[in-house]
Formats: structure tokens, sequence, C-alpha cells
């Protein structure tokens, strides 16, 4: 079994880019968590995914101004609904009238390297009065790296372009960045209803190519803050995190390596672990991490996650494929719960329950579909 590798994680399986525009533009991208670009980069933006990493340039030019830097304030990570906008958000657009920047590229998280006031007390340049625009590009820039300190080796022709990876380790060496907003706090980027592409995948590293968060990293690279009193962002980052988890990654990968010695292609998106896929059979499969003690919490966790994943993911992913299958669930767990009451509910949902065994797969109770596969294994 391949073992699971962070950094790879992190840096093998995400793009990470540029994009450059002025300290006033940056503020209005974080407070409504999105960045646009010009229509001549239509083909650029569609390649634009769900994961992707951009550091935020900003430039010395300003309308407000001297005393800016040329530096990066932070980083963005993409999530959400992509999408045209028909209106005016920029304060050049506003004063101009004119709709330059159509294609929104929205913003799961923002991390930044300076502390600015919190996005609910101010208002955004060109919008009202803009009398604290300048105190708001002062705090935005006043931990911010600047690009001098790089060298030569940033890249600053165009409005945005590819980053090296080297220049991604050397960043975080110069600074630790602190999440300042995310889309579950802001409506402008609602996410409710969306369903991710699947992309074939290898190795459970890759799996983590479509979470659109970088707090896996919290501790290291970057400054995250707890969430003690929202429940359902507290769950939400449970379902993110225990992805990038050494143990989740050891048990999926047993189940990638698994299915694909049957000839299964394997596939995964934002929300989905595993969807193992012949021209005969798809297997939906949620992994958990699990000890004897949390087994039942988490396999409670995984009934819910299944039976949705089937109701949206799936069915999205079949019908654009035009394809119509039986999708047998199957929850993966660490090790044998012995737990053959809970494991006879599940049964009853249809669920099968599995765990990695050296090289093998074993199972309890009824795996179903599964069970054919296990016995030639």
């Amino acid at each position: 079994m391949t073992p699971f590798d962070l950094r790879k994680a992190l840096f093998n399986n995400r793009n990470f880019f540029r994009f450059t525009g002025p300290p006033e533009n940056w503020l209005t991208a974080i407070k409504f968590m999105t960045w646009g670009l010009e229509e001549k980069y239509l083909d650029r933006w569609k390649k634009i995914k769900s994961g992707d990493v951009f550091l935020m340039h900003s430039t010395i030019e300003s309308l407000f101004g001297a005393k800016t830097k040329s530096s990066v304030v932070g980083l963005g990570v993409v999530g959400g609904k992509f999408r045209r906008k028909d209106d005016y958000l920029w304060i050049q657009e506003i004063r101009g009238k004119v709709n330059r920047w159509p294609l929104l590229v929205p913003f799961s998280e923002i991390y930044l390297f300076s502390e600015v006031p919190p996005a609910h007390t101010w208002e955004a340049p060109g919008t009202v009065d803009d009398s604290k625009i300048p105190q708001l590009i002062a705090a935005l820039l006043l931990n911010a790296i600047p690009i001098k300190s790089f060298g030569e080796k940033f890249p600053v022709m165009g409005s945005w372009s590819g980053v090296r990876n080297e220049l991604i380790d050397e960043l975080f060496s110069k600074g630790q960045p602190s999440l300042y907003e995310e889309f579950y706090n802001n409506p402008y980027n609602d996410t409710e209803g969306e369903v991710s592409e699947f992309q074939k995948v290898q190795k459970a590293e890759e799996t983590l190519r479509n979470i659109p968060t970088l707090k896996f990293l919290g501790g290291d690279k970057v400054k995250v803050r707890k969430i003690k009193d929202d429940k359902s962002s507290f769950e939400r980052d449970n379902a993110l995190l225990e992805r990038a988890e050494e143990s989740h990654a050891d048990v999926l990968q047993a189940a990638i390596d698994f299915f694909q010695k049957f000839g299964f292609d394997t596939w995964s998106n934002q929300h989905v672990d595993l969807l193992a896929e012949s021209e005969e059979q798809a297997f939906l499969v949620e992994v958990k991490s699990t000890l004897s003690r949390n087994f039942r919490t988490q396999a409670r966790r995984a009934v819910g996650q299944l039976f949705e994943y089937e109701h949206f993911d799936i069915r999205s992913h079949f019908e654009k494929a035009q394809k119509d299958k039986k999708i047998s669930k199957v929850l993966m767990v660490t090790n044998n719960p012995s737990d053959s009451e809970y494991t006879r509910f599940l049964n009853t949902l249809k669920i099968g329950l599995a765990w990695p065994k050296g090289t093998r797969i074993s199972a309890a109770g009824d795996p179903g579909e599964l069970t054919q596969l296990i016995h030639a294994n």
C-alpha cells in the first residue's frame, strides 16, 4: 500500500496561481469572497478547479494614493459557484459603469498575512463613503510579504499566471497566514446544492485535490481559528479534515488498490471518498477512521453521507454519462469493529461493512455485492 504523503497531497494535486490587482480590489475580493477576470480569459477560467490556490498579489498602483507596496497579501482557495456577473462589483466598474471583470472565481477560504477588521464592519470600495479605505489598505499591507523578497522568482507579468511549488514553499517560510473568512459564513458564495465533478484517482492523496480548504495544514503552514458555536461549520470541517488524516488515507488507499485489482475505475470528488465503477457494477465507498469506542458515531455519520451522495453526486455523475447502474454502498473502516448488532442494522440499509486486512479486504455480516470480490481476493 502506498504511504500517504501530505506534502504531495498539497502540492502535487492542486494548481497554484497568482492573481494581481490593486489593494482596493483585494478588499472587494475579500468582502465578497470572489475575484474577477476579463472576458478574454474565458478558456482559462473554465479550467480553474475547486481546490486550486491563488496567491493574492497586490500592486503598487492604487486609486487611494501612495504608501502601497507590491506584495502577497494572502492566499485564496477556490471553491463555490463559478458564474458570470452582469453588474458592477469593483470600484473601477462602479465609477466607469462598465462590467470589466465578468468572470467570477469563487473563494472558499481566504488566508491573510495581516489583521484586517471583520468584513461585516466595513463596506467595499466604491459602494458608500470611501474615507476608511486607506486605513483598510494600510491594514491589509502591514504584514504582507514584499515581492522583492522573492528576488526574480515571482512572476509579475500579466494579471495572473501559474506559480511553481518552490515559490509556495518559500512563501510559507516567510510568514504564516491566518484564516480570515470562509464561504460557510458568506451568503455571496453559497454552495448549497453544488455537485462537484468526479476525477479519476490512483492514490489516496489525490482525493484532497477537490477539497476547497487548507485547514489540514493548521498548526504548520497556516493559522486556523476554532469554531465552537457553529455546529454545522464544525461538522463540515470534520468531514473535510478527516480526509487529510493518515489513518483515513491508509484505509482509502487499501480500498482503491482492492477495486483496481479487479479492473474497476476509481473516482473521487469534493464529497465522495471513492466511487469504484466497472462495466457491470458500481460501489460507493465512504471511509471512516474508527476505534471501537467511536465506531457507532462514525458509522452513523457515514449512513447519512452514503445516501446523500448517492442521491445527488452519483445520480448526477451517471446522468451526465448516460448510465444507469445499481449502486452498492460500502462503509470502509479501520479494522473489525466487532459490533454485530450495528452491523446487522447497516445490512438492513443495504450497506456493506468492510476493512483492510493486510493486502486483502475483510467484511462482517452481509457485505452484499462486495461478497464475490472478497472471496475472489
